[in-house]
């Protein structure tokens, strides 16, 4: 008899052995399941967060190419009025009395210097 009760107590540990094992497993099952849902879900947050940044991206670059656009208008028109402005500086001058058209012939001569100097700075 003391052989069937050490073998009964073998058998028991045995079985004690596999059960906790197991539940182990099962314990471990969980835990992978649960890191599982919780990186999908944080995959699932990068994405929303990665396509909310994109249509931001998006329609930051049209308010940029529109601004460009202003911009390069505006730039323009103070081209022309800054041109304007010389002409009539320029006609002024040359509609000034007869004692300062010696003076309207130095402006002129210095304006036609500036153009020649422009053109050379086009050419190179």
């Amino acid at each position: 008899m003391p052989h069937i009760g050490l073998a009964f107590i073998k058998f028991y540990n045995f079985v004690k052995k596999c059960l906790i094992f197991h539940v182990s497993l099962l314990l471990m099952e969980t835990t992978i399941d649960a890191l599982t849902s919780n990186l999908r879900t944080r995959i699932k947050k990068l994405i929303s967060l990665y396509e909310e940044t994109k249509t931001k991206n998006q329609t930051l670059e049209l308010n940029n190419r529109e601004l460009s656009e202003k911009n390069s208008i505006l730039e323009k028109k103070l081209a022309e009025t800054e041109k304007k402005y010389d002409n009539i500086k320029i006609a002024k001058t040359i509609l000034a009395t007869g004692d300062s058209s010696h003076d309207a012939k130095i402006k002129v001569n210095k304006i036609v210097r500036e153009i020649d100097k422009c053109i050379a700075l086009l050419n190179r």
